[in-house]
């Protein structure tokens, strides 16, 4: 992966010339991410109820999924991008018998349950609704988590735990789906052209090509050099 082409072009041929790796080369595919637009909830608790194999997979969670913004850049009414952000309730680490005070990556650690139930989460935030892109600027609470057996049963089956979430994730994401977004990336363009040719360019940047003109320096004859600014996908 790369952020253009020339940044791919310049590592395969990293590939080449330093590892003798002459790789087979398809065409470039542009990378998209899904998002939400507004708060998504389960209703209670949500039961996942399973068996694969030999093995009963039993557990329900409840949780909620929000929206959040790193940045955003005003002129061009882009955001940046951020990763899903899991976070466990403290009426979850009650639950699982877990320190509230202690930091979340080191429960996640220390506790099977408890990671379980993030990477469970972080995993299912990999697939959207949509189209299947990854999802980003989303955050994830666990708000509740319970099990037939109570908490021994999911300390004997973590994944129980993991599957519980991941269900819970994807279920709230398809009934929501109408709050989803996919995340297109643009990119800045600046064309420099002659004046007679500003109106075909306008045409085919606006069409075809889904562009959004922010400005057009046009000189005082045709003959005259003119200029476009704009965004277009990058697609």
């Amino acid at each position: 992966s790369g952020l253009g082409e020339l940044h791919m072009e310049v590592t395969l041929d990293r590939l080449k010339r330093q590892f003798g790796l002459n790789v087979m080369v398809g065409p470039p595919t542009v990378s998209y991410r899904e998002t939400i637009t507004d708060t998504l909830q389960t209703d209670g608790l949500l039961n996942y109820d399973r068996t694969i194999g030999d093995t009963r997979l039993e557990a329900s969670v409840s949780l909620v999924l929000e929206p959040y913004s790193k940045e955003q850049d005003c002129e061009s009414n882009c955001m940046s991008l951020g990763e899903p952000i899991v976070t466990v309730s403290d009426e979850v680490k009650e639950f699982l018998n877990l320190d509230p005070d202690v930091h979340e990556e080191d429960l996640a650690m220390k506790c099977e349950v408890f990671g379980a139930l993030v990477y469970g989460a972080l995993g299912a935030l990999k697939r959207g609704p949509i189209d299947s892109h990854a999802m980003a600027n989303v955050k994830c609470q666990i708000l509740q988590v319970d099990a037939e057996g109570g908490l021994p049963a999911l300390q004997a089956l973590p994944g129980a735990a993991r599957a519980a979430v991941a269900h819970a994730i994807s279920t709230t994401l398809a009934e929501g789906r109408e709050q989803c977004r996919i995340l297109e990336p643009t990119m800045g363009i600046e064309i420099t052209l002659p004046g007679d040719m500003v109106g075909q360019v306008l045409s085919d940047l606006t069409g075809s090509r889904r562009g959004a003109v922010d400005d057009v320096i046009v000189g005082e004859n045709n003959a005259s050099k003119a200029m476009i600014r704009g965004h277009v996908p990058l697609v």
